[in-house]
């Protein structure tokens, strides 16, 4: 009896000593950045895709966007799953601005093609915004974008001034905060009292 006891003991041990290892092994992996990737490959691989179909007439096209919306679809996951919060501000700014020039790159498409990835709910542009959320919460806790200009791109998004928006405005609001819209307010205020000046002279 006592034997059975022993090794019970021993074994329950044992059990216990593995599962801290591997949960030990695992809080190790979860602090290593992804891989590293190469950022201009993505978006020079999303472009071959986008423009694959360019020589087919509209109809064909409309037949075959649903193969270019399924690998397009893997090249966002690929840049989204690039990143987690352990990667430096560098390589998040750049996952960022590869899922932007992503979204750009969709404005350059023949009509049907267009057509076919934005549809039903949003396509690939609802992909790459909520994409574009996830990698911009990353970034905001590094301290935000170094590049002044990706803020304005992404405006023009977010006001819908493609058409589209998405989960842009999130994407703003998450990375730069509220204050964006405020500073839009208030420059649209100062624009009207200039207007009223102007007129009482």
């Amino acid at each position: 009896m006592e034997v059975g006891v022993k090794i019970s003991s021993e074994f329950a041990i044992l059990v216990a000593c593995t599962i801290s290892e591997a949960s030990d092994r695992a809080r190790v992996e979860s602090l290593k950045p992804p891989p590293a990737v190469n950022y201009m490959s993505l978006r020079s691989a999303f472009h071959d895709v986008l423009h694959s179909l360019d020589g087919l007439r509209a109809s064909q096209q409309y037949e075959h966007v649903w193969r270019l919306s399924s690998e397009l679809e893997e090249l966002v996951s690929s840049a989204r799953e690039s990143v987690n919060k352990n990667c430096t501000r560098e390589t998040l700014e750049e996952a960022f601005i590869c899922l932007q020039k992503f979204a750009s790159q969709i404005l350059h498409t023949d009509g049907e093609i267009e057509k076919g990835l934005t549809g039903d709910g949003g396509g690939i542009l609802d992909s790459i915004s909520r994409a574009m959320v996830d990698v911009g919460t990353l970034l905001r806790d590094k301290g935000g974008p170094k590049d002044v200009e990706i803020k304005g791109k992404i405006e023009f998004w977010a006001q819908g001034e493609y058409g589209y928006e998405y989960k842009f405005p999130e994407v703003v609001r998450i990375v730069w905060g509220p204050a964006s819209a405020e500073e839009k307010n208030e420059g649209e205020k100062v624009e009207e009292d200039g207007q009223k000046d102007s007129m009482n002279e």
